[in-house]
């Protein structure tokens, strides 16, 4: 697509806002960041419970264990998979005023020669958006996770407070 994306599948916290960070330094042009949180399904448990299989692969990765110096493993970990929950340290929700958002997307259509972007249609939009996403964000905020940040204004700005709100205990800027 025109903004692609950057994977950051097994990332650490801190590995993403450095990643982020280069991206920003890198370009002024938006761009977008897919995390990916894997997760076992409920009552999947290990895909090899005897352990047979796992053996079986080590032994064939024995010779790249040794050529970095590294002990072979035994045994299969425990588990696989990190609970959900044990993966998240935040969940940022960017918050812009409906009536910003409105005017932003009635500018995109008339740029774009969208006709069937509308003020209803948007507003209908967001209101869905709204209804179908609160949950998830109430959620989230029970559980302390939860940072609002400012979506308005340019996007270093936005960037500064997103990073802000990435730091550990941090909050939005």
């Amino acid at each position: 697509g025109g903004l692609g994306s950057y994977g950051l599948y097994g990332y650490s916290a801190a590995r993403i806002l450095d990643t982020a960070r280069a991206l920003r330094a890198a370009s002024d042009r938006p761009f977008a960041l897919n995390l990916w949180l894997p997760r076992a399904e409920p009552g999947e448990g290990a895909p090899d419970p005897d352990g047979a299989a796992f053996r079986a692969a080590a032994e064939r990765l024995r010779p790249l264990f040794e050529a970095v110096d590294m002990p072979v493993p035994d045994a299969p970990p425990a588990t696989y998979l990190p609970d959900f929950d044990e993966q998240l340290d935040a969940v940022l929700e960017l918050t812009v005023p409906t009536d910003e958002v409105v005017q932003r997307l009635l500018k995109r259509a008339q740029i774009e020669g969208r006709a069937d972007d509308t003020e209803d249609v948007i507003r209908e939009r967001m209101a869905v958006y709204t209804r179908e996403t609160q949950p998830l964000s109430d959620t989230y905020a029970a559980r302390g996770l939860l940072r609002e940040v400012d979506g308005t204004g340019d996007m270093d700005e936005v960037f500064a407070r997103l990073e802000g709100a990435l730091e550990p205990n941090g909050a939005p800027a």
